[in-house]
């Protein structure tokens, strides 16, 4: 669990893009990404869990892109099968 009240990401999508996966629960403030050639995508809901941080990102898409999401099926499975043992 972080303990942070707020976190800062700087994103740069460049050439290669970039994807940034937070906890279910946290939210994102993307107002300060300029989406670039590439896009910027903000996937995450706006449902926030009391006691989570708040996400603050800024930077650029640039040419291959940015998006923020959370963890789909495949990545929840994971972290079980990973927490189980």
């Amino acid at each position: 669990m972080c303990q942070l009240p707020e976190i800062e990401l700087d994103v740069h999508g460049e050439a290669g893009g970039v994807t940034v996966v937070i906890p279910d629960g946290w939210i994102a403030e993307t107002g300060g990404v300029d989406p670039g050639l590439g896009g910027f995508r903000d996937k995450t809901t706006s449902d926030r869990l009391p006691g989570t941080p708040l996400v603050r990102v800024t930077g650029t898409g640039g040419m291959g892109g940015a998006v923020i999401r959370h963890p789909n099926a495949w990545e929840r499975r994971k972290l079980r099968r990973e927490q189980q043992r």
